[in-house]
């Protein structure tokens, strides 16, 4: 811990009339690390998306160019960390049957591809990153059957879960962090414990059998976002904020202006 950064965060937290938090348990972790007086200010307001998504568009240029075996496809897309927990995905890919796409680079690139070739599997494409290539990236999002997200660490929010699910795409993701703020277990996807393949193949391998559960999961999943996620919603709550902030303090009797008139009174 950086002692001298702690404070000057607390002093401008102390500072600040309001604290914004992307999820409820990103609050909680920050209320432990500057002071739990801050409760009070700190308003949880998670990340917006867009819900403008195209479900008629034809996508099966990616089953061509990645010449898919399998009809059903499964997705991750993110930065190639060891906390993002891909690993567990290919291992558990020994057991799926569809095609597991990774879309992302990183410094875990090289041991990934390694396992893929450990464990001899053709179903498994790495297809890099999409640095500029916003159309792509949605069209694989719209084309996966189920996303996986297997975290080994607290994600804060989970971004990248929001744009499958509001893409109606059902997914598998670990319980950790503020991934609970979007996904309840059961409902509008899955939530399992993390560093564990025999979970994802369990949950991936039902959502691909059962396909009416798949696209129950899925509606809800976009109503989800919808209904809590969208940029409408995010943005009205910020500006309720906003506009709560720029207000002026009420001055009544009882308040500010018998402190004055008292002053006033002891030098007349």
């Amino acid at each position: 811990e950086d002692g001298r950064w702690k404070s000057q965060v607390r002093d401008a937290s102390t500072r600040a009339k309001y604290i914004t938090a992307n999820s409820n348990f990103t609050r909680e972790w920050y209320l432990d690390m500057f002071g739990h007086d801050l409760s009070k200010k700190t308003k949880t307001i998670p990340a917006g998306i867009s819900n403008n998504v195209d479900f008629n568009k034809d996508v099966s240029w990616i089953d061509k160019k990645l010449k898919f075996q399998y009809e059903k496809m499964v997705l991750f897309t993110g930065r190639l960390t060891q906390h993002k927990g891909v690993e567990y995905l290919i291992k558990a890919a020994r057991q799926i049957k569809a095609e597991v796409v990774i879309a992302g680079d990183g410094p875990e690139r090289k041991y990934l591809e390694s396992l893929i070739l450990k464990y001899k599997l053709t179903n498994v494409h790495m297809v890099g990153y999409f640095s500029s290539k916003l159309d792509t990236i949605n069209d694989y999002y719209l084309r996966a059957d189920v996303y996986v997200a297997p975290s080994v660490w607290d994600e804060p929010l989970g971004l990248v879960i929001l744009e499958a699910m509001v893409n109606k795409t059902p997914v598998v993701v670990s319980r950790k962090g503020g991934v609970t703020t979007l996904v309840k277990d059961g409902y509008n996807g899955f939530l399992v414990r993390s560093r564990s393949p025999k979970l994802i193949v369990e949950k991936v391998n039902l959502l691909l059998k059962d396909e009416k559960l798949a696209e129950r999961m899925g509606e809800r999943a976009y109503k989800t976002v919808t209904e809590k996620f969208s940029w409408d919603k995010i943005t009205t709550k910020f500006y309720n904020l906003y506009d709560k902030c720029l207000q002026k303090p009420t001055i009544t009797k009882n308040g500010v202006l018998k402190k004055i008139e008292n002053i006033v009174a002891k030098k007349q």
